[in-house]
């Protein structure tokens, strides 16, 4: 995970049955609450950014897109260059 120069304060609230769900896998991990919770919203995000950029095709996909003269939609062309949010 990247370094963080300044901590910033984010608040939930949830029910008791996940708040306590949370603390025991937490506990299983070696964890606090804290940071179970923060690197399993960070692997998500991480996840969820990746699904929007990551398209797996199978061979017949690719050898339909091999043999058409297709133009890429632009805003697909910007997504593919752009970084993700933690490579920058």
């Amino acid at each position: 995970m990247a370094t963080i120069e300044k901590q910033k304060v984010v608040n939930l609230r949830i029910d008791e049955v996940r708040r306590n769900l949370i603390d025991e896998a937490a506990k299983l991990q070696g964890k606090s609450r804290t940071e179970f919770m923060v690197e399993a919203a960070y692997k998500e995000a991480e996840q969820t950014i990746l699904d929007q950029k990551i398209f797996i095709l199978d061979e017949a996909d690719c050898e339909y897109l091999s043999r058409t003269n297709h133009k890429p939609d632009p805003k697909l062309v910007k997504l593919f260059k752009s970084k993700s949010p933690w490579e920058e």
